[in-house]
Order: structure tokens, then sequence, then C-alpha cells
């Protein structure tokens, strides 16, 4: 099965899936707790414009 995926992203991103793992490994989250009011805030990195357009190749309808 995840070959079969592996491939579809390869064929419909025209990205090898190497690269593509790089880039969605780009995107990170962070929990911070803050002590006095107990309030966790979250972060996340920007994704970037490349893997979007990429997700949107692979994603789109038939």
């Amino acid at each position: 099965m995840a070959l079969a995926v592996a491939k579809h992203i390869e064929i419909k991103g025209n990205i090898s899936i190497r690269s593509f793992i790089t880039q969605g490994k780009a995107v990170t989250d962070a929990r911070m707790l803050n002590k006095i009011s107990k309030e966790i805030i979250k972060l996340r990195t920007e994704v970037p414009q490349t893997l979007t357009q990429i997700l949107q190749k692979i994603t789109r309808p038939h």
C-alpha cells in the first residue's frame, strides 16, 4: 500500500518521494505551556508554497 501511495505522489506531483518527504518534514509544530496561566500556545511553521502546489496536484479530483 505504501509503495502505491509513493508512486502516486511521484507520478501526480512530478517529484521524487524523497524530496516530498524532506519538504513535508519542514512543517513542524510546537506547544508551549505558560506556567502562570496554564495556557497552552500552539505554534506551527508556514507550509512552503512548493509543498502546497504539490499537494494540490496530488489531491486534484479526476
